[in-house]
């Protein structure tokens, strides 16, 4: 009887909320191109922002070499579209969102035109270019991009132009793997080392932008790789201090994850930190499969495989900053990183020929990894009274990380196999640069010495 009442309460409480529930939110979708009025081909880094009728951007986002944008989950509303970029007239257009029957909106080629250089300068208030060109780079403004105060730089990365994002979180410049990821203009041993789960957990507020420069001079040591992708944390803020926390997971593959950042400013001496954690879980995973063979004899092939893993790593990173004067800046940053792989895996195949077994294999593997890093720089930049853009900058720069595996396979019938790897890495860096302007034209100059110690 007592079974019996708490059923019919169930009951009755889930049809009560049935009843006062409310029907989901209409969520429109808003999709355009821009088109160069002029070559008729897409306009690739065009900014395009939404704002509401208040005038406050909802989204914005950078329009890539097909010159498409697309902005999903908007909530019912009047908005303004602006289009904005170097060199083109800024165009906005208004959109209604409000008829239910047509929530998949879907603007077509807008057309911009090129800035006529004998008009007017033309004053763009209350939005700004997100994606900046330059001759060697491009810059992505995560400050400008509203969408950046609760994402993390993966997310972030999706939107950047020349950036891509596949499906297993693996970032590709222009398709190619074949980069180098820079934190403030140097070479870092968490990015070395576990840029993949670093990236997951690193709050975008905390980064000011992220530059993909794709024709990189001597002076980043990047001969033979595709370019290099720098992210520039945030640096310049008021007296006081300030912090930003982002929490995340994944399911069913990953895991939680935790990031957050501090930043203290105090008359000429700034200093910022950022941190952060994930659990990565891959679940258990099986496949099978089996062949036959017709003929004489015909023969059976039928294989199984399963494996499973876990990927725990941690990562601390600070930078400083003290304003001796106007001309002498004194810099630095330390980062360290730390993790743990563990997997498993097994492989079951069996081969027969109608009369038994001929051939009968149960391979079982075991690894275990384990490393840590760490990275420091000192730098001091000397700048000249007659030319402020003149710069002279003295850097050293030391990178250390070490990785141990433990590899383990037993083989049914042959001898068990064991496998143990070790190695460490470390480089020290020693740089002087020196940046002259001569009217238009920058000119660059400096020495570089390196000294490597790698042991496995």
């Amino acid at each position: 009887m007592k079974l019996r009442s708490l059923i019919t309460i169930i009951l009755l409480s889930i049809t009560t909320f049935s009843l006062f529930a409310q029907t989901a939110p209409v969520a429109y979708s808003l999709k355009g191109i821009a088109i160069d009025s002029v070559t008729n081909k897409p306009a690739e880094y065009v900014t395009i922002t939404l704002k509401n009728n208040a005038k406050q951007v909802i989204r914005t986002a950078a329009t890539k070499a097909d010159g498409f944008f697309n902005f999903e989950k908007l909530v019912p509303g009047k908005y303004t579209l602006s289009v904005i970029s170097i060199g083109y007239r800024p165009k906005t257009i208004p959109v209604d969102l409000t008829d239910n029957t047509k929530q998949a909106i879907e603007l077509g080629n807008i057309f911009i035109s090129p800035q006529n250089n004998q008009l007017a300068a033309v004053s763009i208030t209350g939005s700004r270019p997100i994606v900046k060109q330059e001759i060697d780079r491009i810059s992505y403004d995560l400050e400008a991009d509203p969408e950046s105060k609760g994402s993390t730089v993966m997310e972030m990365m999706r939107k950047v132009p020349m950036l891509s994002v596949d499906g297993d979180d693996n970032v590709l410049l222009k398709g190619n793997s074949n980069y180098k990821i820079f934190i403030n203009g140097k070479p870092s041993s968490m990015m070395e080392r576990n840029a993949k789960d670093i990236l997951k957990t690193m709050p975008a507020s905390s980064i000011k932008n992220i530059e993909v420069i794709f024709s990189p001079s001597s002076k980043y040591d990047a001969e033979g790789i595709g370019g290099i992708i720098n992210i520039v944390t945030t640096r310049k803020i008021d007296n006081g201090y300030n912090g930003s926390l982002n929490v995340n997971e994944q399911f069913p593959v990953g895991g939680p994850g935790a990031g957050g950042t501090f930043t203290f400013k105090q008359g000429k001496f700034g200093i910022s930190s950022l941190g952060g954690i994930n659990f990565s879980n891959s679940p258990l995973v099986t496949s099978a499969n089996s062949r036959l063979t017709t003929g004489s004899p015909a023969t059976t092939l039928s294989q199984s495989f399963s494996k499973e893993s876990d990927n725990n790593n941690g990562y601390a990173g600070t930078n400083f900053s003290f304003e001796i004067d106007s001309l002498n800046l004194i810099s630095g940053q330390f980062n360290y990183n730390g993790s743990r792989i563990t997997g498993s895996s097994n492989q079951i195949s069996k081969l027969d020929n109608g009369s038994g077994l001929t051939q009968d294999y149960d391979l079982s593997g075991n690894n275990t990894a384990h490393g840590k890093g760490a990275d420091g720089a000192l730098n001091y930049q000397l700048g000249f009274k007659s030319d402020k853009t003149r710069l002279l900058t003295f850097s050293y720069q030391n990178i250390w990380y070490e990785n141990n595996q433990l590899n383990s396979i037993d083989i049914s019938n042959p001898p068990d196999y064991q496998q143990t790897n070790e190695g460490s890495s470390s480089e020290q860096t020693v740089q002087i640069d020196y940046v002259h302007p001569v009217k238009k034209v920058m000119i660059e100059a400096g020495l570089k010495e390196i000294i490597r110690n790698n042991k496995s």
